[in-house]
């Protein structure tokens, strides 16, 4: 679960920064040596130095061999993201081993995700795990669907875009949550995955259950 943790709560190696690439209107991806293996849909913990609290990134990319990415957009009021947005190819930082159980596997879902909370989704695709899935990513405008082409390349029809404040060509105009509820039926035997910030999980995770979809087949993971 993203969230803050002091460096002296987690262990965390030195390495650093391969490219710093924006994308959409304000996201970030930073890419970084692979220093260990994951699951995909794990986090990772950041930070530049002891003075600044780690934060936890769910990892967004990866070859499997020698780099993972990360997908942050800066927090105007945060410690963190502001300094990695300075961030250039050479500049050290500071990465934990990755950990959570945020995991998917062969087996169809439903991910739903908000913003940067798409991330997990990305790399959970790299490793194959696109079959049977559908996707449900909510935005504010159109240009931060991040990773747009890739998923609609790979989910195509699976692959459902909700934008709250543009009408847009090929997009729901409204939130994740509108969506699901002009849905007629939703399949109750198969696990649904949330992904965003704590308001946006909580109403889907209500919405869904009152659509008869089992608190035990809900899976969240939360962005502050």
């Amino acid at each position: 679960m993203p969230s803050d943790y002091n460096c002296t709560a987690v262990d965390i190696y030195p390495t650093h920064v391969i490219s710093h690439t924006l994308t959409g209107s304000h996201g970030h991806l930073i890419r970084l040596p692979m220093l260990f293996p994951f699951k995909p849909g794990q986090v990772a913990g950041l930070t530049l130095n002891d003075t600044i609290p780690v934060r936890i990134y769910s990892i967004a990319g990866s070859d499997f061999k020698n780099w993972i990415e990360f997908l942050f957009d800066v927090k105007s009021q945060g410690v963190l993201t502001p300094k990695l947005a300075e961030l250039k190819a050479g500049d050290r930082i500071f990465m934990s081993k990755p950990f959570g159980t945020f995991v998917a596997d062969e087996r169809p879902a439903y991910w739903i995700a908000a913003g940067t909370g798409v991330a997990p989704f990305k790399i959970m695709a790299n490793a194959g795990l696109y079959v049977n899935k559908y996707l449900i990513h909510g935005v504010g405008e159109s240009k931060d669907f991040y990773f747009r082409e890739y998923f609609e390349e790979t989910l195509g029809e699976n692959y459902i875009k909700c934008c709250s404040r543009e009408n847009s060509k090929d997009c729901f105009k409204g939130r994740i949550t509108d969506y699901i509820e002009q849905l007629p039926t939703l399949p109750a035997d198969i696990n649904y995955y949330l992904c965003g910030s704590a308001e946006m999980v909580i109403d889907t995770r209500d919405l869904l259950i009152s659509k008869g979809i089992s608190f035990e087949n809900i899976i969240a993971e939360i962005y502050f």
